[in-house]
């Protein structure tokens, strides 16, 4: 019975299973087809990043060195033969970098020689930024141009009195920032330079009222649920702003004195820009939200049209003021002295510290109220939770601990190093009332 039963059994013929082979290679194939394209795909979106950052970049140093008060000229030369660019005998672009097309005028409309002198007057710029692996990124934008404000004479020109009646939070060249909010809904924050993706962790939110950026700024979010500016308030961006990778909520009106590119970003009101505007594939708009600009529009010819219809040319748009207010030098030691303030010791609650340079790198569980003023920077690490006013006007102040509640007034910028902090705005009123009391001129 069990010899006649082993007989029957019937294997796999060799047409079944060549057959069988056949069909797993074309799957393997196909499978292996999609994988590279999406590669391919992939590698090129992050090329098309890689150049448009290096024109970014490009941009602020030549901005950087044209607007320096230092000087009426600087050294600028192209090689038409390497595609490269030296200002003051340095290379402009990064090494694998090069510049084909370019155009450089005057206001005047009379184009320099390439190798000059350039006079600091404002330039009209274009050129094509070619990287090693062919991807370009075509530029066409001003160097030097003068921002258009409208004059805004309400309240007192006073730093105090600006720093009261607008709530300013952070005043200063720069801000870096590791931790996952910084919280000031009613509140005005000012950067005085560029503010690129490097310096903001990209889940990070900024929940401020009004944001003030005097420079470019660009943007990549690792987070959906992160925000930038509040419903009610507005940002300006006085350079290009670039909004890259992931659903950030941008809300507020935002000004660009500049040009603007859109990806991913979740756009609530309306956007002003002076300059031109690059869309991406996968930008949202709200259904109140308009884009406004002056310049030339760029974008997928696939592109959903009901995003298209968004964007809308002027010949000229809205601008808002930029605050001019130049951070105002310390009182005399002596009055320090007479004020209470100690040269230096671990932070307490209520202290007042004046210092030539101040650091604290012993462990502080909770400080309140403590005002710390020092003439260089103000270096705190292994802090629980500290209060206060932190006033550097000619260094930086670089922060590492669980939170901080105050304001932060430093010249060379905030720069939040390690401990994953919340930082929460809170009225200078809180901590100095009487004007006389102020530590500054």
């Amino acid at each position: 019975m069990i010899r006649r039963f082993a007989n029957n059994e019937r294997g796999i013929t060799l047409i079944e299973l060549l057959i069988t082979i056949a069909i797993f290679s074309l799957i393997s194939i196909l499978a292996f087809n999609v994988l590279t394209t999406s590669l391919k795909q992939k590698n090129k979106v992050e090329d098309h990043i890689d150049v448009r950052q290096e024109a970014n970049l490009i941009l602020a140093k030549w901005r950087q060195i044209h607007e320096e008060e230092s000087s009426t000229t600087y050294g600028f030369c192209y090689n038409s033969d390497t595609g490269l660019i030296t200002i003051n005998s340095q290379l402009l672009a990064s090494e694998g970098y090069h510049f084909e097309d370019i155009s450089i005028k005057y206001s005047n409309d009379i184009s320099p020689n390439y190798c000059e002198a350039f006079s600091k007057q404002p330039l009209f710029v274009e050129f094509t930024l070619v990287g090693s692996n062919g991807d370009q990124f075509e530029v066409d934008t001003i160097i030097g141009r003068e921002i258009k404000v409208t004059e805004n004479n309400e309240g007192s020109t006073d730093f105090f009195d600006y720093l009261v009646e607008h709530k300013v939070f952070i005043y200063g060249n720069s801000l870096s920032f590791t931790g996952p909010l910084i919280e000031g809904p009613s509140s005005t924050m000012v950067i005085k330079g560029d503010f690129l993706s490097e310096q903001l962790n990209g889940g990070a939110s900024i929940n401020v009222q009004n944001i003030y950026i005097d420079g470019h700024t660009t943007i990549n979010s690792s987070s959906d649920d992160s925000y930038f500016g509040t419903n009610a308030g507005k940002t300006i961006v006085n350079g290009n702003l670039t909004l890259l990778n992931g659903k950030r909520n941008m809300y507020g009106d935002i000004y660009v004195n500049g040009d603007f590119y859109l990806k991913d970003a979740k756009i609530y009101k309306n956007v002003y820009v002076n300059g031109n505007v690059e869309i991406d594939w996968t930008p949202t708009l709200s259904s109140e939200a308009i884009v406004y600009y002056t310049g030339t529009l760029k974008y997928p010819k696939e592109l959903n049209n009901n995003i298209v219809s968004k964007f809308i040319k002027k010949s000229s748009i809205a601008t808002e003021s930029f605050p001019e207010y130049p951070i105002p030098s310390l009182k005399p030691d002596k009055w320090f002295e007479d004020n209470g303030y100690v040269s230096g010791g671990t932070i307490t609650n209520n202290k007042k510290i004046f210092s030539n340079d101040y650091r604290s790198d012993s462990w502080v569980a909770s400080a309140s109220n403590v005002i710390i003023v020092s003439k260089g920077n103000i270096n705190l690490s292994n802090i629980g939770s500290l209060s206060g006013v932190l006033f550097a006007p000619n260094g930086e102040v670089n922060f590492s601990g669980a939170s901080f509640e105050g304001l932060i007034i430093a010249r060379d910028g905030f720069h939040v190093t390690g401990g994953w902090p919340k930082v929460t705005f809170k009225n200078i009123e809180h901590y100095i009332s009487n004007p006389d009391k102020i530590p500054f001129n």
